[in-house]
């Protein structure tokens, strides 16, 4: 889960929940969620974003909760 108001503490969710992922790929799914602040973030830093793409890209599923509904876009228009 990628929640939290700092650009840090949501760097390392995102290479944690990517470590994880990495390590159990083969014996499961996995998903991602996403909060609506936190994606804010995602969206204006390049290399977070390209990370966040990474991560959701590996996953069975994407939940964003506490979006816009242009955020939503956004998240559709990156994983397509």
């Amino acid at each position: 889960m990628v929640d939290s108001m700092r650009s840090n503490d949501i760097r390392n969710q995102i290479t944690q929940s990517r470590r994880d992922q990495k390590l159990t790929e083969l014996s499961r799914r996995s998903a991602v969620i996403v909060a609506g602040e936190s994606l804010l973030k995602i969206l204006q830093n390049d290399l977070m974003l390209e990370e966040f793409y990474e991560l959701a890209d590996n996953a069975s599923v994407l939940i964003a909760c506490r979006v816009s509904p242009m955020q939503k876009a956004q998240i559709v228009s990156m994983v397509r």
